[in-house]
């Protein structure tokens, strides 16, 4: 299992890389599953918050990267 600390540094890094990159769309979209093909529903749900989820959602619909709006039936991850 993953801390939350050694997870926030690793998304965190991720996102800065995407920035440089200036990384969106469809490259973004495969950038961001081939980092995080390894991760688990169950990792994102032991270390994220929902607020957390909601800016990571917010993060990829800002890099052009369609994310279904999260309801009860239907999660963000």
């Amino acid at each position: 299992m993953t801390s939350k600390a050694d997870f926030m540094e690793y998304l965190l890094t991720k996102l800065h890389e995407y920035d440089k990159t200036k990384s969106s769309n469809y490259n973004f979209w495969k950038l961001f599953q081939d980092d995080f093909k390894d991760f688990i529903i169950t990792t994102f749900n032991q270390v994220y918050t929902y607020p957390e989820l909601k800016y990571l959602r917010a993060y990829l619909y800002c890099g052009d990267v369609y994310v279904e709006q999260s309801y009860k039936r239907l999660s963000i991850i």
